[in-house]
Order: C-alpha cells, then structure tokens, then sequence
C-alpha cells in the first residue's frame, strides 16, 4: 500500500503523480490538489538539458552552493572595501582591472547598492587583503523533528508550510 509523500497517510484508491518545486511526488487526491500533475512531456526536456550540461558544471555548480551555504558576507561590506582600496592607494578604476570586473561595479559596492557574490567577495578579499566572507553557524534541530517516534517515516508534509489555507495539522492515519 502506498503512502502519500507529503501528508504521511495511507493512499486507499487512486494515487497521483504531481511536481511539486521541480520534485516528482507520489500523493493522495487531497494532497494533489497542492502540486502540479506530473507531466511526460517535461521530464523529457528535464533530461535533455542535463545530457547538455558537462560533468565539470556541475561539479562547479556543486561546489559554489555548498560554499555559499557555509559563508556570509560582513555587513560592513562596503566600508571595509572602499577604505581598504583608498589606504592602498588603488583608484576604482585599477582595482577594477586587477580583479577583472566593472569599474561601476566597484563604485556601487562601495556605495552599498550592490551586495557581492561569493566568487566577487572572495576575489576583494585576494586584491584588497581583507575579510569579506564570515562563516555561518551551524543550525539546531529542531526539536519538532526529535519528537516524531522511531518508527514513523518524516514525510515533506512534516517540513513544509503550505501556503494556502490551513491545513488539519491534527489529522492522523
């Protein structure tokens, strides 16, 4: 018997197929209601356009999420910059070239209009000698998660918060 990958209960009749943010899912007809059917067609394009991508973009895609999600960036981004480029000397222009971005690139750092990038930020922090990039702190459990029993499977219905309307969170199997 199958079990609905979003609410957690048990599927009597028929079961659906729908995507859900790009993610095929198996789930009863009132928790269908919340995705979009799940369609052949785009599976199809899904796969094409990853036969198109090399093995080496997407280890670089990879890598650049996971360093993203370890690092953010001061703050006082934009201070730290323009005072480090003034005390060394350095006008936007050179510093433009030396990094190989914009000259108006670095003017709207400067200003604070334009947050850098992780690969900008660590590329400023190579040419200018300073610290752009801070380490996250890693996220507690929470403690929702650690009361579920052992043998109960989390499903997605556990972890997300539908948007529409309230759901019957008391609603068991």
């Amino acid at each position: 018997m199958l079990c609905c990958e979003i609410c957690g209960c048990r599927i009597h009749g028929n079961s659906q197929k729908i995507m859900i943010d790009g993610a095929t899912l198996i789930a009863c007809q009132r928790c269908a209601k919340t995705g979009v059917p799940y369609s052949t067609h785009k599976q199809e394009r899904k796969e094409f356009s990853e036969k198109i991508l090399s093995k080496n973009t997407k280890s670089i895609m990879t890598k650049t999420r996971l360093y993203e999600n370890r690092y953010d960036i001061a703050e006082d981004y934009a201070i730290r910059i323009k005072s480090k480029r003034e005390e060394l000397g350095l006008t936007t222009e050179i510093l433009a070239r030396q990094i190989n971005e914009k000259e108006s690139v670095i003017k709207r750092l400067e200003s604070g209009k334009l947050k850098p990038d992780i690969h900008l930020a660590k590329k400023l922090e190579r040419a200018l000698r300073i610290t752009l990039l801070i380490p996250q702190e890693q996220v507690a459990i929470d403690a929702k998660y650690e009361e579920l029993h052992v043998n109960q499977s989390i499903t997605l219905g556990d972890i997300v918060e539908l948007k529409k309307g309230s759901r019957n969170d008391n609603y068991m199997p």
